[in-house]
């Protein structure tokens, strides 16, 4: 499935922590305030931290609303964006907007 590169128009949030297929990967509690997605609001230029459940959750969400705008993905594709995140992205890359870049640039590649 090709991603449509459509601006979001629904910020609804579909996938949760029991969905989520690396459970023992993730920390849920913010190591402070400022680093909890919801304090910051998913500043693209703040980093991803990759460990935290309620960033990863946020950020497959949001990712999901911003490129599939007319209708949800199927679960395969949001368990496809949280492997990607887990096992593929590289440790270099931290800032939102390059995960969501790296995101895009490599969702064919992966299976």
């Amino acid at each position: 499935m090709l991603l449509q590169l459509l601006p979001a128009t629904i910020n609804l949030m579909h996938y949760t922590r029991t969905d989520l297929q690396y459970t023992d990967y993730y920390l849920w509690t913010p190591p402070s305030d400022k680093e909890n997605p919801y304090y910051h609001g998913g500043n693209s230029d703040q980093e991803f931290l990759r460990q935290q459940g309620y960033e990863v959750l946020l950020f497959i969400n949001h990712f999901a609303a911003k490129y599939w705008p007319t209708s949800e993905p199927s679960i395969r594709a949001y368990q496809k964006i949280e492997k990607m995140l887990r096992y593929e992205l590289p440790q270099d890359i931290k800032p939102h907007i390059e995960v969501e870049c790296w995101l895009i640039s490599n969702w064919l590649k992966v299976h």
